[in-house]
């Protein structure tokens, strides 16, 4: 394994992204895994995909076992029931890991909830201090702690759904 911490600027390939050790473990811990190799380099995506094409390679390379109907991983099974119970449905909600994919790299995404053909992005950081172009932003580990991205940040998830889902509907 390659530390980041201890390397040079000479040791690092063109084009390449050091990964920072607390938010990848964030990442780890709430989403159970994600596409980062064991090794503190990321070589991101050069070509840039729209968000939905981004989306739509995202979610067909999703982990072998991996169920976005079904998550079990890491704090997913509580976090995905939780937006269920607020959305009161459990028909179409998926939940999809976007970490080290385009939908991370472009679009700020390291998980996605979908349902009904709308889509919600998740941004899991250690820093709140961090631009985030996602949806909803969770602070590891402050909010799995107190409990609020099951309660708060699942429900305005919920009610962010349904008021797409309207506007959509005209």
């Amino acid at each position: 394994m390659i530390d980041a911490l201890n390397i040079s600027q000479k040791d690092i390939p063109p084009k390449t992204v050091i990964i920072g050790r607390k938010g990848r473990v964030a990442e780890q811990k709430f989403l159970g895994f994600t596409l980062r190799d064991e090794i503190d380099l990321y070589y991101p995506p050069e070509e840039y995909l729209p968000f939905w094409e981004a989306f739509r390679e995202m979610s067909e390379t999703q982990f072998v076992g991996y169920n976005p109907a079904n998550p079990r991983e890491g704090c997913n099974k509580q976090f995905f029931e939780s937006v269920q119970k607020h959305l009161h449905s459990k028909d179409e909600l998926r939940y999809f890991i976007a970490v080290n994919t385009r939908m991370d790299f472009f679009h700020g995404a390291d998980a996605v909830f979908s349902w009904k053909g709308i889509i919600i992005t998740i941004d899991v950081t250690v820093d709140p201090n961090k631009e985030c172009k996602a949806d909803f932003r969770v602070l590891y580990p402050d909010d799995i702690k107190s409990g609020y991205v099951y309660d708060v940040t699942a429900k305005n998830i919920a009610m962010m759904f349904k008021s797409r889902l309207n506007a959509s509907r005209g």
